[in-house]
């Protein structure tokens, strides 16, 4: 009975995963924008991107509730769950989707990591920007990475929000998962960084990841396309045991939940007053099995889509290349 269970998950796993990866690919090839020439060429079909003066100006709203969780601790579920009980949650899942925000952390943290070429979290009130923007856009709930490293930062701007750490049963559990998650979007995100800017940005975002887990700045400078140096087990596991303290230091125990998945809804929903929990399964999403799916349905729609583009290359503009070329025009005649 274990094993059939086991199997059944590994399947609704990798469809799950396969169908995430195709969503992406298709929302790039439908509303991303291409990087350098290919923008000059596909000018007629998307709006060229601007990443300066994105920011969002108005009334201040306020996040919620805040993941403060590592990447990998049940993040995407747990943002699942939260939209289940009625709140708008940004996910890094989802991050490219709003280009306003993206643009924000590309220009104010990672863009500014690299040129340094150190590790860069930004000024305060940039950061704050940021999350103001996020709650602008309409979310009043965030999980997962970056946003879970600024805890300070969100503790200060949100003074009344309720934050959760999703932890993982050890840290070698959480570091197994991490690397697996870490390579799989790396292969993804090197192959599509040439062609859209926002999975150029993206991969920027990785190597400066990296460089925090690594302790050191070597994947600063790695050019997108190239591996990225390898994640390092004894520094990634220092840098989370290290965050998950910090967050037990500052958050005030009252406003503060310790999650890990396998807790179902009641932990949940009495920490957020809420009377009535859903009377259904708690999301289970995003396993290494979905993640590494994911990763490689991307990869291949990536190459189906080049493969399509040179048949039309080839079918349609290859011929009108050769006839313009034949074309001679007629002498004129003289008088």
């Amino acid at each position: 009975m274990q094993a059939e269970s086991s199997f059944v998950n590994f399947i609704r796993d990798c469809i799950s995963g396969l169908s995430i990866g195709f969503q992406n690919t298709a929302w790039s090839v439908g509303k991303g924008h291409f990087r350098g020439s290919l923008r000059n060429i596909a000018t007629s079909f998307h709006t060229s991107s601007n990443r300066k003066n994105t920011r969002i100006s108005g009334e201040k709203k306020e996040l919620q509730v805040i993941g403060v969780g590592a990447g990998r601790t049940g993040t995407y579920s747990l943002k699942l769950a939260l939209d289940r009980l009625g709140y708008n949650t940004l996910h890094t899942q989802h991050i490219f989707e709003i280009p306003e925000i993206l643009n924000l952390w590309f220009d104010l943290v990672f863009e500014p990591s690299k040129e340094k070429n150190e590790v860069f979290y930004g000024e305060k009130q940039d950061i704050f920007e940021i999350f103001d923007t996020t709650t602008a856009k309409g979310y009043n709930a965030v999980m997962d990475l970056p946003a879970a490293l600024y805890v300070e930062e969100l503790y200060e701007r949100y003074p009344n929000a309720r934050f959760i750490l999703s932890t993982r049963a050890n840290s070698e559990v959480w570091f197994d998962s991490f690397q697996s998650m870490q390579n799989s979007v790396e292969s993804a995100t090197n192959k599509g960084a040439y062609i859209y800017e926002h999975v150029h940005q993206i991969a920027i975002y990785f190597r400066w990841m990296r460089a925090i887990y690594n302790q050191d700045k070597e994947a600063l400078q790695t050019p997108v396309g190239d591996a990225l140096p390898k994640l390092k087990k004894d520094k990634a596991i220092e840098i989370y045991e290290a965050h998950n303290q910090k967050v037990r230091r500052i958050i005030p125990p009252n406003q503060l939940l310790e999650y890990q998945m396998g807790m179902g809804w009641k932990p949940l929903c009495d920490f957020l007053n809420i009377n009535r929990c859903p009377n259904e399964s708690f999301p289970r999403t995003n396993s290494k099995v979905a993640v590494e799916a994911q990763a490689i349905s991307s990869i291949f729609l990536w190459y189906c889509g080049l493969v399509l583009c040179l048949y039309f290359f080839m079918k349609k503009v290859m011929p009108l290349v050769t006839m313009r070329c034949q074309f001679k025009p007629r002498n004129k005649i003289k008088l």
